[in-house]
């Protein structure tokens, strides 16, 4: 009976402290990107991610964490690069399925970052196809082509005009459309002076076109969580959002995904929690933010009816994430980040150097074999339900510091009665059982 008792009495604080710590945070919300000075996010988390038909998920899931806590748009294309260089263990090919589909972890991808800095999405841009993101593959055929010319120039060293396909129209479409800063010269320099190795060429390339934009990493701290709880995984998710960090996170695709929408079958992917609500069971949702463009069809109905195809998100309960969730991962800026030449500079990484981690980065949008909108009516895209008018994370400013104050005071009672609910039935529950021996 006593252990009933205790049993009954744990469970109550808990759900009351879980419930009236379930706040409103919107880390994408423009009002509050304005309050913190960081100006340069709005547009970017206007926009959906979208890593196109290549399996670079944990790059963009990393360099939206990293663009929220340096506030500037980082690049994943120049994460990935970067990092497949300087871990080169198989072939150098830009078309090599290791390049395009091999899985990186978002820890390794930073500690690549350490090494390196990173360069801005403004000078090396990633999001090729934000403004359609129905199966094109416009940064598959940038890897392709750019191969391609390599081969067809033998390395850099045959003249342009003597390679059909590697007319000025040709590179202005794919290279200089991907790589605004290149040019024609630059690109055979590069690939002349790397022996026409294409992933060294390649990085050489953006290295040179970043150029003193690149951007050092010495006030980023990074902690890492996996094999833990859920409950852990919650509260890892809960105190880094509640901090203005924007978490990292690793699910199976079988929680929120068609299985048609993956080539290959459900595996582990990498995305970022931008937000959190309370729900209508009284416990917390998730606003989580993909890299698979603006289709909602992707989606299995109950996440789909929540998706917001204009940024890319969709909602979780805390239930639907925590049942395949496998790693938490936050970055947290400690100071001004700055611009360097070398990128030198340290991460401090409370983790364990990635031991024990698993590697992912697949699955990638099945965009060759995807699910057709408008062709039958299992395929069409669903219409999303609107999110509600973004909340700003606490108090943004000081005209509305009092309304935010009894607004927050009544979410909190909300939160408690809805604990003390919870509480009540599992008194009977428990009860029932130690009267039934």
């Amino acid at each position: 009976m006593m252990k009933a008792i205790f049993f009954i009495i744990s469970t109550f604080l808990i759900n009351c402290s879980l419930y009236a710590g379930c706040g409103t945070v919107d880390l994408t919300n423009p009002d509050y990107l304005r309050s913190v000075g960081k100006d340069a996010l709005i547009e970017h988390f206007k926009k959906p991610r979208d890593q196109d038909s290549v399996g670079w998920c944990a790059a963009y899931s990393a360099s939206d964490a990293i663009s929220f806590a340096t506030g500037e748009p980082a690049s994943a294309l120049d994460m990935t690069i970067s990092f497949h260089a300087n871990n080169a263990s198989g072939s150098n090919n830009l078309n090599s399925d290791q390049l395009r589909s091999e899985g990186m972890v978002v820890t390794d991808i930073i500690k690549n970052v350490q090494k390196n800095g990173y360069c801005p999405e403004r000078s090396i841009p990633s999001n090729q196809t934000f403004s359609s993101n129905l199966g094109q593959v416009t940064l598959f055929s940038f890897l392709e082509y750019f191969q391609d010319y390599i081969n067809k120039t033998n390395g850099g060293r045959q003249n342009i005009e003597n390679c059909e396909s590697c007319t000025t129209k040709f590179f202005e479409k794919y290279i200089k459309s991907s790589i605004p800063g290149s040019t024609i010269g630059l690109v055979n320099e590069v690939i002349r002076k790397n022996n026409g190795n294409g992933l060294a060429s390649l990085k050489e390339l953006l290295t040179r076109v970043c150029g003193e934009n690149r951007v050092a990493t010495s006030n980023i701290k990074l902690e890492s969580v996996y094999s833990v709880s859920s409950q852990q995984y919650v509260n890892k998710i809960q105190e880094a959002l509640e901090s203005s960090s924007m978490p990292s996170i690793v699910i199976n695709t079988s929680t929120f995904a068609k299985i048609e929408a993956v080539p290959g079958g459900h595996s582990l992917h990498a995305m970022v929690v931008a937000g959190k609500r309370m729900g209508a069971n009284g416990k917390c949702e998730y606003m989580v933010r993909n890299s698979w463009g603006r289709s909602c069809s992707f989606y299995i109905p109950e996440v789909a009816k929540t998706c917001n195809e204009n940024a890319g998100t969709f909602w979780l309960s805390e239930d639907q994430l925590t049942k395949t969730l496998n790693e938490v991962t936050v970055v947290k800026s400690t100071g001004p980040i700055k611009k360097t030449n070398n990128g030198g500079s340290k991460i401090v990484l409370n983790s364990d150097n990635g031991k024990g981690k698993t590697d992912y980065g697949q699955p990638i949008i099945n965009k060759e074999n995807k699910i057709k909108p408008d062709e039958t009516n299992e395929g069409k895209q669903l219409s999303p339900i609107p999110n509600p008018e973004p909340n700003p994370i606490l108090n943004q400013n000081a005209n509305n510091t009092f309304s935010n104050f009894f607004s927050d005071l009544g979410s909190m009672f909300q939160n408690i009665a809805n604990g003390i609910g919870s509480f009540l039935s599992n008194f009977w529950e428990e009860m029932r059982k130690s009267f039934s021996y």
